[in-house]
Order: C-alpha cells, then sequence, then structure tokens
C-alpha cells in the first residue's frame, strides 16, 4: 500500500490536491497538539481548559473528515491522511 502511495505523489499532476493534502495535514497535524496540551492542563490543575479541549475535538473530526477525503493524486487515487 505504501508503494502505491509514494507512486500516486510521484506521479502526481495535481499540486493543488497536494498542497490542500499538506494544508490539511498541518492544520490536523497542529489542532492535535493543541488538544493534548489542553487536556493535559484540564486533567492537572486547570479544569477550565476543558471547554476548549471539547471544542478542538469538534475541530479535529472536521478537519480529519475533510484531510481524509482529499485525494493526493487523481480522482482514483488514495486519499490523505495523519502524518503520524
Amino acid at each position: 500500500a505504501i508503494n502505491e502511495i509514494r507512486a500516486a505523489f510521484t506521479a502526481a499532476g495535481d499540486s493543488a490536491a497536494l498542497t490542500q493534502a499538506g494544508r490539511l495535514g498541518a492544520q490536523f497535524r497542529d489542532d492535535y497538539r493543541a488538544l493534548l496540551r489542553a487536556l493535559h492542563r484540564a486533567f492537572n490543575g486547570e479544569p477550565d481548559h476543558l471547554g476548549a479541549a471539547m471544542g478542538l475535538m469538534y475541530t479535529l473530526d472536521v478537519t480529519g473528515r475533510q484531510l481524509m477525503a482529499t485525494p493526493i493524486g487523481g480522482p482514483d487515487s488514495p486519499t490523505a491522511g495523519p502524518s503520524f
């Protein structure tokens, strides 16, 4: 499967899709990092951060769905996913 993904990246003529996948991937990564920080703070003496964590969970859902629906090549190519 990884070889198919590499081939799709190399053969992709649609750089806009790759740019979109990269942008969404970076957004997902940053939001996930922020969620972990908010949860850490909420469960380590700063419970006011739980509301922010809940909002970030919704944001991750939306961004993650967009990311995983973004093809990395043509219409029949594999779709993007988180970088981790």
